[in-house]
């Protein structure tokens, strides 16, 4: 026999699924603006600002570039004051490079 049911076995399962992403999603969008907030209020105090300066002392920017930040004043989201700023390049010397001549055939 046939069956009479207007709706399928498939639909009545997948409304309770649905809702369960709906609300899954809905929860990691709202985790994820709890944390971007908290970094954003975190970013704006003076231990985020030394976050920040920690953060592009530590950076490497190839062999011959260093980059020193010395205090990081005001707001990050404003006007920030950034002193005591060193940026050093390292050059190597060319004698210590040996240049030989190319081999000619003869």
């Amino acid at each position: 026999m046939a069956q009479d049911d207007d709706t399928p076995e498939d639909d009545v399962r997948s409304g309770p699924t649905k809702r369960r992403w709906v609300r899954v999603v809905i929860v990691c969008l709202a985790a994820f603006l709890v944390v971007a907030l908290a970094f954003s209020v975190f970013i704006g105090t003076q231990s985020g600002s030394n976050f920040v300066r920690d953060t592009i002392n530590s950076q490497e920017f190839g062999e011959k570039l260093e980059i020193d930040v010395g205090t990081i004043n005001g707001s990050l989201f404003e006007t920030p004051i950034i002193s005591n700023v060193v940026i050093r390049t390292f050059v190597e010397s060319l004698s210590l490079i040996h240049i030989s001549e190319p081999t000619r055939p003869y």
